[in-house]
Formats: C-alpha cells, structure tokens, sequence
C-alpha cells in the first residue's frame, strides 16, 4: 500500500531511524493498525512518534515493548480522549522518577486515575508530568500519588495541580529549616 509507505518513510524521518529500525517500526505499526488500535496508518504512526518522542528510543527498544507501549497510548486516547504526547509524556515522568517500574505500570496508573475521575478538570496528566519529580522527592509511588490525588478531589480541591502544588510546597518548606517551619 502506497500510504503505508509514505506514513512509514514520514515516521522514519520525524525518529532519524535507520533502515532496520523503520522496518521495525513499520512492523509494528502494522501490527497495532490490525489489531484494531487507532483509525489510520497515520494515527498509529503518531502514536509511535510521541512514545518514541517521549518513552523510549524506538531504534533499540523491543518490537514488543514498542508495540505494547503504542497500544496502551492509543487504547487511553480512544477510551478518555488523551492526547498520546500527554499521556506517553507522563508514563514517562513517572517513570524517570521511580514511581512507575516500566510503561505497563505507567500507564495503568494513568488509566486508574481515569477511571477514578481524577482528570475531571482534565489536567491529570500535565500533573504527573509537572510533579513526578516532587512526588518522589515525597518518597511517594505512582499509586500512592493517584490516592492523593483522588481523595485531594473527593475532599473539595478545584483539580490536580492545586493539589500537587500543594505537596511541593509543603516539600519546600519541610527542607527548608526555617523559623516558620519549625513553628
């Protein structure tokens, strides 16, 4: 198919990918766009684009781990219309802190969080992105997190990022040793 082609050669460019990694990467595309992920070639192509953007080096990771991580980007944009850079770009911050072990888990806190109706002001993910590194400075995992999250909402906080900013400050001023705190 022409198309296929030409989405394939884009996405080879847009990563700088070798020959092999586009075949790679073109077999995996292929491969998510019949199992059902994504309305087009194309859709599937930017979804490789954000995990590889954001996630991971599509040149060296696993067929499988490319593929799995593509499907759970995409499977999240359907289901709660999450933009793939959004949520591939805060499985990655939860991860690079330590608060997810891989993408699987990443992604299934994200997920959680969805469900749980932690993005009704729709800045969950921006959240994770923006706090991960203040979460772990907390010692927090990434369910441990969601929890706060969840209740911070269920308890009146207008969204998220009140409630993350929240915890930074109170990091903040836990470190900071001064007279204000101590008091």
């Amino acid at each position: 198919n022409m198309n296929i082609e030409v989405a394939n050669d884009k996405l080879a460019a847009q990563l700088g990918l070798t020959t092999e990694e586009a075949k790679k990467a073109g077999d995996v595309a292929g491969e998510v766009y019949g199992n059902n992920f994504g309305e087009s070639i194309d859709e599937v192509n930017g979804a490789i684009k954000a995990v590889g953007d954001n996630l991971a080096d599509v040149g060296t990771v696993s067929k499988k781990e490319l593929q799995s991580m593509t499907e759970d980007a995409l499977g999240l944009a359907k289901t709660f219309d999450v933009d793939v850079n959004r949520s591939t770009g805060a499985a990655a911050a939860l991860i690079k802190n330590g608060l997810a072990r891989n993408s699987t888990e990443a992604f299934d806190i994200i997920t959680a969080g969805m469900q749980n109706g932690v993005n009704k002001s729709d800045d969950f993910t921006e959240t994770l992105t923006e706090y991960a590194p203040q979460f772990k400075k907390l010692g927090f995992d990434g369910r441990y997190a969601l929890d706060l999250l969840s209740a911070g909402l269920q308890a009146g906080a207008r969204d998220t990022d009140v409630i993350a900013d929240a915890f930074k400050e109170f990091s903040l001023r836990a470190i900071d040793g001064s007279k204000l705190t101590s008091d």
